[in-house]
Order: structure tokens, then sequence, then C-alpha cells
């Protein structure tokens, strides 16, 4: 029975994806086998089209020639990620602030049909509502040109990251935006979730719990987890993988993305209104299930020993 409820929710948390996949921010024609392209990082209008690379060079080289974005002094950029939240190296502090600017861009804040009549759950989708629109205009304020400019994925490319980290991201990215026939994106989504884990990034990891696959694409994970579950269950597995990754992403340093108005909570807030609200662990605490918390934490536990 317990597995039948995460095996709904799973379904849920298919659903939202489907949506954000088919809504124009993120789709790819390309690979029909992801569950998702991250539509902060890969707008489906520059994902495999081949002004890829011309923007990519457009921005390289205009910032090595005019030390500029869209016309504006870098260092106006950069000044904005001058005392960041979550690296000191802003090719990766831009990828991550892209992460939470989702929250005020991508969902629709509007009270899901099946709240609106049950007046418990509008209330609280409404006064979450509310707080989300203050933090989205402080995030506005803080952040005028990173969060207001077009397609900012491709002005990380044209920053100068100042960490090995931050190298192995931009080349990710680089690697993205330029797909070759053999790109693999099983690959790249594991080699870009994996870095966050080993960064120890919240805001990344917590976009990874959303965008990983395991359980439905990813067979050689799958079947890894299918062993160390002993389960079969795709799905049991894709929401176990999932809460793993939101749960490590709560311990990372500087953490927000466990938090009532983070783009995890909010979405989930959207498919169980009991969650509207609520922060990530008192959440999971009060409606996972004892056999599903029991292997997050197996999951928990192998990923902190084979990811290195």
């Amino acid at each position: 029975m317990a597995r039948n409820g995460i095996l709904i929710l799973g379904l849920g948390l298919l659903a939202w994806l489907a949506w954000i996949f088919m809504s124009g921010d993120g789709l790819n024609t390309e690979h029909d086998n992801t569950l998702i392209t991250p539509a902060s990082l890969t707008p489906h209008d520059m994902a495999t089209d081949s002004h890829v690379a011309t923007n990519q060079d457009s921005a390289t080289t205009e910032t090595a020639v005019n030390n500029t974005i869209d016309g504006k002094p870098i260092k106006q950029w950069l000044q904005e990620v001058a005392n960041p939240r979550y690296s000191e190296d802003p090719v990766l502090e831009v990828a991550s602030l892209l992460l939470d600017f989702r929250k005020c861009k991508d969902l629709m804040l509007r009270p899901p049909p099946q709240l609106q009549e049950l007046k418990p759950g509008i209330d609280q989708f409404l006064s979450l509502q509310n707080r989300i629109n203050q933090e989205c205009k402080e995030l506005n304020e803080s952040y005028p040109l990173w969060f207001n400019t077009a397609h900012p994925e491709l002005k990380i490319l044209a920053l100068a990251p100042t960490s090995l980290n931050g190298e192995s991201f931009q080349q990710l990215l680089k690697d993205l935006f330029v797909q070759t026939k053999d790109f693999d994106y099983d690959d790249f989504t594991w080699q870009k979730n994996k870095l966050a884990i080993l960064m120890k990034n919240p805001a990344m990891t917590s976009f990874a719990a959303m965008d990983h696959g395991v359980g439905v694409f990813n067979q050689e994970q799958t079947q890894i987890y299918m062993d160390l579950l002993n389960t079969q269950d795709g799905l049991w597995i894709l929401t176990a993988y999932e809460l793993a990754l939101q749960s490590l992403s709560c311990g990372f340093p500087n953490s927000r993305s466990c938090e009532a108005t983070s783009f995890y909570m909010v979405n989930k807030c959207r498919t169980d209104h009991a969650a509207c609200g609520m922060n990530f662990k008192p959440w999971f605490q009060s409606y996972v299930s004892p056999g599903m918390k029991k292997d997050v934490t197996l999951i928990i536990n192998h990923i902190n020993k084979t990811i290195e």
C-alpha cells in the first residue's frame, strides 16, 4: 500500500516534468530518451540549433575584445555576485543562482485545481505565493542583470572560472550547447549531477533530484539501484533517488534548497497540498513511508561511498 502511494507521487512528478519539458523552455527533440532537459541550462531554441555555437563564439569574442556582456562591462555583471551565496567561483555562483531564479520564472504560481475548493489548502498556497513573490522581488533587486537577461546560460560561458570545478562545469555546458552526434545525454546528466554532489552545491544537487533519470532512463545506474534496493520497480527507484539527492542538498553549506519557498518544495506543494508552507525535512518525516525512508538512507550511504 505504501509503495502504491509513492508510485502516485512518482507519477505526479513525471507529469510535472512533462509539463516543463513540453512548455518549450526545455524541449530537445534529438534526445527522446531523456526524462527532462534542464530548462535553466538548455533552452530548447538553442539546445540543438546550429546557432548555439555562433552565439557561444559571439559571447566569448565580445567578452575577450570588449570586456563586456550585452554591451555592459563584465565588471558590472561580476559585481552582482561579489558576495556569493554558493561559490567564490563566478561560473558556479551564477549557475546556482539561475536555479534559484527558476521558481520566479518557470512555475505557474496559481493554486492547483485540487486546492481551489479546500480552504486550508488554498490559504497555505496563497501565503506561500506571497512569500515567493517577495523573494523574487529581492532576487530581482539583488541581481538585476542576471535575473532579467535572456539566455543567461550562454553568458556563463563568457565568464572566467576560478576553480577546477568551475572549469569542469563550464566544459559540460559547452559540450551540451555544441552537441556532437555521439553526445550521450545520460552520461552528461550523470557527470553534471555527480559534480554537483562532489562540490556539495545545494542548488545544483536539489535540481539534480528532479533531473536524474535513474529508475527510468539511465539503465546502468538503474540496475545498480535495482540491486541495492532489491526491487525492479523503476518508479520506486526514481522517487527514492530523488528524495536521497534532495536530502543530501539540505545538509550542504549555505543550503536554501529545502526551505518552503525553494523550487523543490514549491513544486511539491503543487502536487501535494500538505507540503505547502513546509520545509523539506518535516514533510519528509511526516509523509514519506518507513520503507521509502529506509531505501533513501541506503541510496545516500551508497552515494557517499562511491562518488569521489
